[in-house]
């Protein structure tokens, strides 16, 4: 399954946390793109403001996974791989709903995406797409660990389950390009 984060240079910031290590966020557009499961996640996802952080692998567990969804343990299984966590943020206290990205890459990775992050700050003619690779998105009464769209999108911050993913790929384009 895959994910889509997209934004120009004005969408996209880049700086080091507290402890010193390298953080890009940004915010823009994002798309769905199940193979199978449940397509009701499509429903759920339009027109929903897409919001991401990538962190270098040398940041803290409370930096990278706040509310404790998993993020941590699924970083600690395999230290030297991307770990990708997508999450439903629900509407709340005046905010609008939006799907979040949370993604820990190895060092180099984060150099690489730094550079070409570089490239993009204050350009509104390069945009970023960000592409997740997740597992997920299982039909109700599937046997899976993966979480049910209900699952995923529960009201309650303690009920609502991630989708975890371990590929991204960050790429540089001109922000108007023929489809």
């Amino acid at each position: 399954m895959s994910w889509f984060f997209e934004g120009t240079g004005l969408n996209i910031t880049m700086g080091t946390t507290r402890a010193g290590t390298l953080r890009i966020s940004g915010d823009g557009t994002q798309d769905c793109r199940p193979s199978a499961g449940d397509f009701n996640v499509l429903g759920l996802a339009a027109g929903l403001e897409g919001l991401f952080t990538i962190n270098s692998a040398e940041a803290t567990p409370f930096e990278y996974d706040v509310a404790g969804h998993g993020l941590k343990d699924f970083v600690d299984a395999k230290p030297h791989e991307p770990a990708v966590m997508i999450v439903y943020h629900s509407a709340a206290s005046g905010l609008k709903a939006a799907i979040g990205a949370d993604i820990v890459v190895p060092a180099a990775h984060m150099a690489s995406m730094f550079a070409m992050a570089k490239l993009l700050i204050g350009r509104p003619d390069l945009r970023y797409v960000l592409t997740l690779e997740f597992f997920g998105l299982p039909e109700e009464g599937f046997s899976t660990d993966a979480p049910t769209l209900k699952q995923f999108s529960a009201k309650a911050l303690l009920d609502r389950r991630p989708y975890f993913g371990r590929e991204v790929t960050f790429n540089v384009l001109p922000a108007h390009r023929n489809k």
